[in-house]
């Protein structure tokens, strides 16, 4: 469990020695929960966890058959420094040629993914997301998307000079500068 009020703000090293494996994240140097405990806080649920899997799985048969880098979930990234800042998105995706130094790191990867992927869960708020979305799109992401569930609907963050864009069933999902020829229906998502 996180600290409620830490004395002090922690580097991403000391953080990670702390915390590694619980589900907290590092902001501006100060633990939160991940997702904030509220009190209808609730474990994420299955609905997350099939659609975390969808997402994931639907990248590594793509990346099976093309050598762009790699997926993962639950991927540690310190996104800045000093004060620092450690997100870890729901699935993500890594090119080459960073994902090799990525791959062999040993703890947190220092960077940002290509491609940040955040599933929303019964206790996330719009807000908190939308930070996240920003913070890893700071830090050099190209491409994030938050996939909900609940609305079977995919909203794609590129960066300010982009609008949000919004898909939902019956449309398809690419990532043409982050993962040449990949699509995948937004309905395979929530299969």
């Amino acid at each position: 469990m996180a600290d409620a009020h830490p004395s002090k703000r922690l580097t991403a090293e000391q953080f990670y020695e702390r915390y590694a494996g619980q589900r907290v994240e590092l902001v501006d140097g100060l633990v939160i929960e991940s997702p904030p405990v509220r009190p209808d806080h609730a474990p994420a649920g299955p609905e997350h966890a099939i659609v975390s899997l969808n997402v994931g799985s639907l990248l590594k048969a793509f990346l099976r058959c093309h050598d762009l880098g790699f997926a993962a979930v639950g991927l540690g990234f310190t996104l800045a420094r000093n004060p620092d800042v450690v997100r870890a998105p729901d699935v993500c995706f890594v090119a080459h040629p960073a994902a090799e130094t990525a791959r062999a790191t040993k703890g947190l990867v220092e960077g940002a993914p290509d491609l940040a992927v955040e599933v929303v869960s019964p206790s996330d708020r719009l807000v908190d997301l939308e930070s996240k979305a920003e913070a890893y799109l700071a830090a050099g992401t190209r491409l994030v998307w938050v996939v909900n569930p609940t609305s079977r609907r995919v909203f794609i963050y590129r960066g300010p000079d982009h609008p949000v864009r919004v898909l939902g069933p019956g449309q398809t999902l690419d990532a043409p500068d982050v993962l040449p020829g990949w699509s995948a229906s937004v309905d395979a998502l929530f299969e």
